[in-house]
Order: structure tokens, then C-alpha cells, then sequence
């Protein structure tokens, strides 16, 4: 066969080498290296999973190159180079902003031209490398090793600006403490809250079937009950404390006082409970007072170790074919959300997707539930489930792709689901004798966000489409079994509020109350109570947490029953409430200071020095008063995003005062620099504020340009704004 070191061999080893090591190694490197945290796997306990099918695949790839006669050896390895050299391309070059890959729908439809720049490209490449081979064939040789050469020196880049990845931190297996699991011999009170399920939802299923209701000795439904907020991270603190989050003051400061610093956790702790927190999707972070905290991985790992690494490994593949393939062939690799190769590596009934990993979990503390602690266990479980994507069909299996979430039924099967399991806990508790000794609280955080039905004063049943009334978003579910309660399951028409709930577990453990609210149980269900809901229609929640305020907040006044449309009515709006700007004051815009509640639009998260804008337009609105001089001097720390080598050598700042242009900025300096700008005072005359406004017509997509896991759209950082009255 001649030297092994011959021009034939040689090419078709380095042809194969480059497709697979795309796939295989260079790939997974690099997407790894971006999203460590994420991942949360060994990389090289990936990469040893990888390594068999990578090497056959390449020897296979390899041989039939070489055993080729040379016509054919020549067009195969150059469709083969092609096709390395194009997932290069994709993957480096070509890489389209389609969000966070959170299990959040994909419209395909939108900005669809990508899909004909990326069959451009593929086409041309690939038809010259099938109908005019032998010239691909010669110059190819030089570009896959240019390739193969590049590679190895991101990966040596990579390794020394990251040697972490190289790390064999942490285990093959995330299983919870086998205390979260254990229960007290003395006291125990179990809170589940179940992220979306309405109380609309949770009424139609057990009237499906009345052996759900049956389980259910001693509970009681408090249909009415309903939640001041339709957003998790208000909820969650506002029924745990009893507090209302009314848009006056930071989000984040309502949450750490309301969550960190004095709730019916922190009194129960204080009082010799263990706390057991159990979250998903690691919303809520380990406190001290926490005894054990538990974050449930997706896929839960009741799945074996071997599994695991199964899945981690062909997720990655995934998430590089997802990046490497043209557009329109994305979508397959997407798979509606349930992933095309690694969904065929998890065992049956086990999916990627959090309303599983939730359902695992309750299936595994059926089955392990035990009772071997001493001191009371307090054991909360915030599980993402029904929580969209809806993937339970009718037959309450997995549906093998996305439902509609826009269908009610849909969200009437993944519920069901995640009821059954419910119910299989509950009775496990009956046969360990824990279950009527038990204060157990089964709430959500909001409702489900679909429609429901309310009867007019004329005795007319309408739709809550037709009125001003969002959908069931205030109407959680909330079902509470006293200690030592006994008797049929009950349905209360109190008018409560998930705000209840403290008061309502000190007075089942007869404990003093020191929070707002009265015990549900105590309420009259006969006399209407007032309550208060709020909602933004303006700003989207993601806005409000990087500027912990909304622009508006609607306020709703429930006075009655939630079913009646006369019980609705809006009230005030509330908006921010923000200290008027003191001309020549300097504005630092990052984690440390509380400046950020000026941003409107267009902001990724603070960091520790600056914050960038994420997107092409962004915007920040100040209350003013008038300024003494007819000039007004605008001033702007800032520094570009400049990445010369991948084609942004510039950023094209234009600014705006109430919509009015004044001033634009061509910045291709690193580092950072001052904009001045002068305009007139007319543009803010008899104006109570004033909306300062930037677009960046150059802004780009960190993971397009080459840095990967950066999907914010960068144009410039911001470290400080000030505005100057000017003296002639």
C-alpha cells in the first residue's frame, strides 16, 4: 500500500479529522467553556464519553477515503473538507441570536432571510466542492489545516484563560442529601408550591375525577383565595412574609427583606424547626438558616450515573449541531424543544424538561420518604410544574414534543399529571403514619394564565377576554390540611390572599402572629373582603429586575368573589417613585449603586463597574426640574464593544432627548472616553421629565462574533452619565 505518510492518506485523514473534531471535540470545548455553570458536568468526564464514537467515526470516515480509487477518493474528500469547513463557518461565523434555549418556543417564522443567507453559503460551497472537486480538492488540503491549526490554538487559549474546564470538580451524581427526604418524629410542616397551577385548573381536575378530592381527607380548597402578583420572584416573598410589593421601592430590596430577613421561614427556624428548601430552578438561593437546600437538577438524578453522563454528553453534541447547522435544519435539532439525539438517551418516562425533573423528584421522595429526625422539619418544595412547555398529552405521557400553550386542555394534562404524583406523596405519608400529625400547604405562586369564566349581576356567564381582566394570573391554587384534621376534603369560599398564609400557620401551630393578614380559617366566607392585585402592561418583568422598578403598575381592586365581574375594578397607577435629578450630579450605572432604577429599555444586568446596553435602542428616564441655564452639557463615560479581528471595529452611538437627535458618536477607540454633548433647553421646557435616548446601529451579538454563551447585544458599556448646566 506504499508509506502510510502518502499525499492520499494524509488528506483523507485531516478530512475526516476536521468534520468530526467539529462535532466531537473542538465543539464541545468551545460551547463548554462559555457555559460552565450551566452545564455543571466535568468536561473531561464529557469528553471520555465522546472520544469512542468520535475515533470510529473518524477511522471509518479515514479508511473510506483511502481505499478510494483516486476519482473518488478526490470528490469524497472534498465534500467531506467541504462540510467540515462549513460547520466551521456556521459555528463560528454564522451564529443567529434565537434566545436562551430555555424550553421557551422558537418562532421559526421570524427573520427567516437567516435561513437564506445560511443556504447561500452551503449551497455554493457545497455545489463547487461536488461538481468542481479536483479544484477543491487541491486548495482544500490547506484551508483544513489552517482550520484544524486555528482550533488548537482557541483550545490553548481557552485552557489558560480557563483551566477550570479542565477540572474534575464535581460528581457523576446531583442527588439531594438523603435528609431531604427525612421528617421529624415530633413536628412536620410540609409547603408545596406548584409553580403555575391555578386554582381554576386544580377545580376542573377534581371534578374529572372525584378520586382526586378523595385523597384529600381533612384539606381545605380555598377557591376564592387569590395572589397580588402574577410575577414567582414577587409571590414567593410577598406569601411567605405577607407583604405586598406596591412598586415603591427596589425589587431586589423587597425580595431580600421579605425572603432572607423576616418571613414564616425565619420565625419557624427561630423557633427550632429544620428548614429543608427545595427549589427549582434554583430560583431561590441557600441562606444560612437553610439546613438542607436542595436545587433539582434537569433531568433529576434518580436516572443512573452512566445516564447522566449519557445525556450531558449528547446534549452537548446537540447544542453543537444546533450551533453548526444551518438554519432551517436548526428546527430539527431543536426537535420542538425535546432535542433530537440526546431525548433518545434518557430512559423512558425520563425528559430534559423541568415539569419532569419536578415529577421525578416527588416520585423519589414517595418512594424514600422516611421519618429518623429529631428536631421539627419545616419542608418547603418549589417545583416547576405545570409550569410551560406543556409536553404531557392526553394519555398524561410525554408527548414527544411541545404543546400548545394557548390550548387550555394542554395545560389541563401536564396539571393532572402533576397531580397524580401529588397524591402518590400524600398516601406514602398515610402509610408512614405522618400524614394527619402534618400542617401540609399545597399552593402556586399565580395562576395559570389562561381564561376563565365569570357570572355578570344580570346571572350571565362571560369570558374574562372580554373584559379588563388578565386571564386566571390571581387566581393560585391553595389547599391547607390543619394538624390532625380529619373528615371529607372541603371547599371554603373565604376571600383570602396567599398574604394569609403566614398568619394562618402561626395560628395551626398556635404560635403568635407577627405578620399582616388574618388565618384563613378564620375568615367569615360570607362577608366580601377587599384585595388588592397588581400588574405591569408596560414593562417586562426581565426590564423590572434590571431596574427593579416598573414603568407602571396597575393596581385592581377586588372587592367580593372572583367570579363576579362587578367584584373587579381598576384602581390607581402606580409609578415609579423616583427622586427628581440634581443638575451636575454624576449618575454610575452598576451593581453597587441604586442609579439603575433611571433605566427603561434596551439593558443587560449591572456588573461591577458598568452596564451595556443589550440591544439597538436603549433608554433612560430621569424626573427633573427645571434648569437655570438655556444649555444643558451631556456627559458619558463609556467604552465600546471593539473586536477588530471579527469585524467590529467600530460602534455608532447616536443620542436622543424626548426623541430629538442630538448628537452621534463613530467610536473605533478601545477603552474608555467621554461623549459630550450640548443641546437646548427647550427641548425639556415645562417638562416633569426627561427620557434620554441611544441607538447602536452597530450593536452585535457577542456569540456571532466569537464569544461564546454571550447572547446580549453589545454596542456599549456605561459607566457614568451626568448632566451639566452650562454658564455662558
Amino acid at each position: 500500500m506504499g508509506s502510510i505518510y502518502n499525499r492520499k492518506n494524509i488528506i483523507s485523514l485531516f478530512a475526516a479529522l476536521l468534520f468530526v473534531s467539529d462535532i466531537f471535540i473542538f465543539g464541545p470545548i468551545s460551547i463548554y467553556q462559555g457555559n460552565i455553570n450551566a452545564l455543571g458536568f466535568p468536561l473531561p468526564t464529557i469528553l471520555y464519553f465522546l472520544i469512542i464514537p468520535c475515533c470510529v467515526i473518524l477511522v471509518i470516515l479515514a479508511i473510506i477515503g483511502i481505499v478510494l480509487p483516486e476519482k473518488l477518493h478526490q470528490r469524497f474528500s472534498a465534500i467531506l473538507s467541504c462540510l467540515g469547513i462549513l460547520l466551521w463557518i456556521q459555528g463560528t461565523f454564522l451564529v443567529w441570536n434565537l434566545g436562551v434555549l430555555d424550553g421557551t418556543t422558537i418562532d421559526w417564522t421570524k427573520n427567516s432571510w437567516r435561513g437564506f443567507v445560511d443556504g447561500v453559503v452551503w449551497v455554493i460551497l457545497l455545489g463547487f466542492a461536488i461538481f468542481r472537486y479536483q479544484y477543491f480538492y487541491k486548495f482544500s488540503r490547506y484551508i483544513v489545516f489552517l482550520i484544524l491549526l486555528f482550533q488548537f490554538l482557541m483550545l490553548c487559549i481557552f485552557t489558560f484563560q480557563k483551566p477550570e474546564i479542565w477540572s474534575n470538580r464535581g460528581v457523576l451524581s446531583s442527588a439531594p442529601p438523603k435528609e431531604v427526604f427525612q421528617f421529624s418524629n415530633k413536628q412536620n410542616v410540609i409547603h408545596i408550591v406548584l409553580d403555575q397551577f391555578g386554582s381554576t385548573l386544580f377545580e376542573k381536575i377534581i371534578k374529572k375525577n372525584t378520586v382526586y378530592s378523595e385523597v384529600l381527607e381533612g384539606f381545605t380548597f380555598f377557591k376564592e383565595v387569590t395572589s397580588p402578583t402574577r410575577v414567582t420572584c414577587l409571590s414567593v416573598p410577598s406569601f411567605l412574609s405577607g407583604k405586598v410589593y406596591t412598586n415603591d421601592r427596589p425589587i431586589e430590596d423587597f425580595y431580600q427583606e421579605n425572603y432572607n430577613y423576616f418571613n414564616i421561614q425565619t420565625v419557624l427556624s427561630q423557633r427550632g424547626f429544620d428548614l429543608d428548601v427545595i427549589n427549582q430552578p434554583g430560583f431561590l438561593k441557600k441562606r444560612e438558616i437553610d439546613t438542607y437546600y436542595f436545587n433539582i437538577p434537569t433531568p433529576y438524578n434518580s436516572i443512573t450515573p452512566s445516564n447522566v453522563v449519557k445525556y450531558k454528553a449528547t446534549f452537548l453534541i446537540d447544542l453543537v449541531l444546533f450551533r453548526s447547522f444551518p438554519y432551517f435544519l436548526k428546527r430539527i435539532i431543536y426537535n420542538d424543544q425535546s432535542w433530537l439525539i440526546s431525548s433518545f438517551t434518557l430512559p423512558e418516562k425520563v425528559s430534559q424538561f423541568e415539569h419532569y425533573a419536578a415529577n421525578d423528584f416527588l416520585d423519589d421522595i414517595t418512594v424514600h420518604a422516611s421519618i429518623n429526625r429529631d428536631n421539627p422539619v419545616y419542608k418547603y418544595m418549589h417545583l416547576m410544574t405545570p409550569h410551560p412547555p406543556l409536553v404531557v398529552s392526553q394519555n398524561l405521557k410525554f408527548a414527544g414534543k411541545v404543546l400548545s400553550d394557548t390550548v387550555a386542555a394542554n395545560f389541563d394534562f401536564q396539571a393532572e399529571y402533576t397531580w397524580i404524583n401529588v397524591i402518590r406523596l400524600l398516601e406514602h405519608l398515610k402509610s408512614l403514619d405522618l400524614y394527619n400529625s402534618t400542617l401540609i400547604i399545597i399552593q402556586s405562586d399565580h395562576g395559570s394564565g389562561i381564561s376563565f369564566n365569570l357570572t355578570t349581576p344580570e346571572g350571565e356567564v362571560r369570558s374574562n377576554v372580554d373584559t379588563f381582566i388578565p386571564s386566571d394570573a390571581f387566581l393560585p391554587l391553595l389547599i391547607i390540611k390543619p394538624p390532625n384534621q380529619y373528615g371529607h376534603f372541603k371547599v371554603s369560599t373565604a376571600q383570602g390572599e396567599l398574604t394569609d398564609i403566614p398568619a394562618t400557620i402561626c395560628s395551626l401551630l398556635n404560635m403568635e402572629n407577627p405578620f399582616p393578614g388574618q388565618s384563613l380559617f378564620d375568615i367569615n366566607p360570607l362577608i366580601n373582603r377587599k384585595r388588592n392585585v397588581y400588574y405591569s402592561s408596560v414593562t417586562a418583568r426581565n426590564d423590572a429586575m434590571v431596574s427593579g422598578f416598573f414603568d407602571d403598575f396597575q393596581e385592581v381592586l377586588i372587592t367580593g368573589s372572583v367570579f363576579k365581574t362587578n367584584s373587579w375594578e381598576k384602581g390607581r397607577i402606580i409609578k415609579k417613585s423616583l427622586p427628581p435629578y440634581i443638575w451636575g450630579t454624576v449618575l454610575q450605572f452598576n451593581k453597587k449603586t441604586n442609579n439603575n432604577i433611571y433605566l427603561q429599555q434596551g439593558w443587560g444586568f449591572p456588573e461591577d463597574e458598568h452596564i451595556w446596553n443589550n440591544g439597538k435602542m436603549a433608554s433612560i428616564k430621569l424626573p427633573i426640574k427645571q434648569p437655570q441655564t438655556d444649555t444643558i452639557e451631556l456627559i458619558c463615560e463609556v467604552t465600546p464593544f471593539l473586536l477588530p479581528k471579527k469585524g467590529v471595529d467600530k460602534q455608532k452611538v447616536e443620542i436622543s432627548i424626548n426623541n430629538i437627535k442630538v448628537g452621534e458618536f463613530l467610536l473605533s477607540d478601545p477603552g474608555q472616553q467621554t461623549l459630550r454633548v450640548l443641546f437646548s433647553k427647550k427641548l425639556i421646557a415645562n417638562l416633569p421629565e426627561m427620557l434620554l435616548g441611544f441607538s447602536f446601529p452597530n450593536a452585535t451579538i457577542g456569540n456571532q462574533v466569537g464569544l461564546v454563551g454571550e447572547d446580549r447585544m453589545l454596542g456599549v458599556a456605561f459607566y457614568s452619565i451626568t448632566f451639566k448646566e452650562c454658564t455662558p
